[in-house]
């Protein structure tokens, strides 16, 4: 009896530290200020806006970290301004801290485990790493910003916020929340043609986005912006149901037509 509980004692003592220590990390996002924010992880939307983001099960190595301050208006809408933009390495088996400026975009990571701290300024990060992209609004930003308004990055062979490959639920469900406080239909397509660059979609996830447009022309933007990385093209006639005028469904396979 004894010896049975001295290994249940074991087993919930110390099998979660070596698993810690040798298997996935963590990483906890928050900002300096205290503030609510928004957070994106290699191309993944984190739906959530607290004062701070517990991510888990990462695996060792470089990831790309997406930082928004976010706050809602008085009708509700969520609006997020991106901080930082960049790599960052998380060691195997640690929880690493991470900590942004939202005034400056200075960053401080400090993991436990691996006993390493280090702080990236943006001048440094611009200095050190080609991958990042300049700082600015980001594209689901509702408006102008320290009175000027907000600047489209126009680069064909950029990649979205949700990395590259076929697009999964939880990248509907972030796509979603980005362009919840946008007013205009025109806003909502810009937002999606420039977060969805590399990804590739079912007719089914393309009807849905068509859904959460108001006129049958920005509907036909985008069913004939998505076809070429549509997976099942022979579906693409059911997107008729979309529309509120049936000429829109004629346009659409003159479209498919003259890409043949």
């Amino acid at each position: 009896m004894k010896k049975a509980v001295f290994t249940l004692l074991f087993l919930f003592t110390f099998v979660p530290v070596l698993l810690a220590q040798g298997g996935s990390s963590s990483l906890r996002v928050s900002l300096s200020d205290g503030g609510h924010l928004a957070v994106a992880l290699n191309g993944r939307y984190f739906d959530k806006h607290g004062t701070s983001l517990t991510i888990g099960d990462l695996p060792a190595g470089r990831h790309y970290l997406k930082v928004y301050t976010y706050e809602q208006d008085s009708r509700g809408r969520g609006h997020a301004h991106l901080v930082y933009s960049g790599n960052i390495r998380i060691h195997r088996g640690t929880h690493a801290e991470c900590v942004v400026d939202p005034n400056n975009g200075d960053i401080a990571v400090n993991e436990d485990g691996a006993n390493t701290q280090y702080t990236y300024s943006r001048e440094e990060r611009n200095d050190n790493d080609e991958g990042n992209r300049q700082m600015s609004d980001d594209v689901y930003d509702n408006g102008a910003r320290n009175g000027r308004a907000d600047e489209e990055v126009n680069d064909n062979n950029a990649i979205g916020s949700f990395g590259t490959g076929p697009m999964s639920k939880g990248d509907m469900d972030g796509l979603k929340s980005m362009i919840r406080g946008k007013n205009s239909d025109a806003e909502k397509v810009d937002v999606m043609k420039s977060e969805l660059k590399g990804k590739s979609f079912t007719s089914e996830q393309v009807r849905k986005m068509m859904g959460w447009l108001d006129s049958d022309d920005s509907r036909l933007e985008l069913a004939e912006w998505a076809y070429p990385e549509t997976t099942d093209k022979e579906n693409y006639k059911k997107l008729g149901s979309a529309f509120g005028n049936g000429k829109y469904l004629k346009e659409l396979d003159d479209y498919m037509d003259s890409r043949k």
